[in-house]
Parts: structure tokens; sequence; C-alpha cells
């Protein structure tokens, strides 16, 4: 299991830029030690943006791995993450895909990891899907 080396989130009540401390406050949520990989999560927030920008969000994760490699691990309906294998899955199925997806200057790796339902309360890993991609 890797350590967590620092933990960032994002208020649901967005900052006033504007404000100083604030501003502050905004820039210490985006800053990871060098050498750390960052992670970005994503828990069931893509579902109410059409795709355009859910496609969008995946180019910003790509601009982000242009200088070190960044990971996406996501709880997001089936078909709903770009690039998160769908397992075959229906849209409206019950349950949710946990995905990964690793960005570095090459194509990004995805693979679906498990699923859940009932918002995590019951989980079904695929433990064997990433070992086996990677190697």
């Amino acid at each position: 299991m890797p350590e967590v080396v620092a933990r960032v989130g994002i208020d649901l009540d967005p900052v006033d830029v504007t404000d100083a401390d604030d501003a502050r406050w905004l820039r210490a949520c985006v800053r990871v030690p060098e050498g750390a990989l960052p992670v970005v999560t994503t828990t069931w927030a893509l579902s109410p943006f059409p795709l355009e920008d859910r496609l969008r969000f995946l180019h910003r994760l790509r601009e982000a791995a242009a200088g070190r490699a960044v990971a996406w691990v996501s709880v997001e309906g089936v078909g709903v993450a770009p690039t998160i294998p769908t397992l075959g899955d229906r849209r409206a199925s019950g349950h949710s895909i946990i995905g990964l997806a690793v960005f570095d200057r090459s194509a990004p790796r995805a693979q679906a990891i498990g699923r859940c339902w009932s918002r995590g309360r019951l989980l079904a890993w695929l433990v064997d899907s990433w070992s086996e991609q990677r190697s």
C-alpha cells in the first residue's frame, strides 16, 4: 500500500479568489510534494455534466500529466467516466464502476477495478485486473 504523503480537497462552497486569504487557501489546495504521485478522485461527480465537459476534464488530467504522472480514481455510474471500461455493463444498471487511470507522457492506462452499489455500501473488487494490466 503506498504511503499517503498529502491530502488536498476542495470545498463545495466556492472561495472568493479576490479575497487574499481565500486565494492563499486555494493555492494551498493544489500543492503536491515533489516526487509524490498526485491522485485525483471523483465520486459521483461527473454525471451532471454533458459528455463534452467530461472529456474536457479528461483533457485537463492529460495536461496536468505533462510534467509528471497523475492518477485518477473514479467512482461513477456505468459509462460516465471517460476512458474507464464499462465491463459490458449497461447504463442505469444500478451500480457504479470503480476506475483507475494513470496519465503520463504516453496514452492513459485505464482500468475498471471494481463495482459498487448503494453509494459504496457494497463493493466487488476485480482484484487481478490492474496487476494483469501492468504486467
